[in-house]
């Protein structure tokens, strides 16, 4: 064989090759493309829930402080008890 026809034959072969290259590259940037709006979209929506999520949080946790506990015995009508209790003393003292 050739290798004047070889070389002709390389040379059209990187350029098909380098032709498909690009396209490709076109066609994955323009795929992706209509894909960056979606993930915005889907992180505008990630942080309004995470958002949410803290503002619920911070609800909880205020229903749980002494006055939200104070709120809950009014509002159920519970009465303060003192309770007393002996322990052995071999047992461990537990916090309560």
């Amino acid at each position: 064989m050739n290798f004047k026809v070889l070389n002709k034959n390389v040379i059209v072969l990187n350029a098909i090759l380098g032709i498909g290259f690009f396209l490709s590259q076109i066609l994955v940037t323009s795929f992706l493309g209509t894909k960056s709006q979606e993930i915005d979209s889907i992180r505008i929506q990630k942080d309004r829930l995470r958002l949410e999520n803290e503002m619920l949080v911070s609800e909880i946790n205020k229903e749980k402080t002494v006055n939200g506990s104070l709120g809950v015995s009014a509002k159920y009508q519970l009465q303060e008890k003192t309770v007393n209790y002996l322990l052995d003393s071999s047992e461990q003292v537990a916090t309560l």
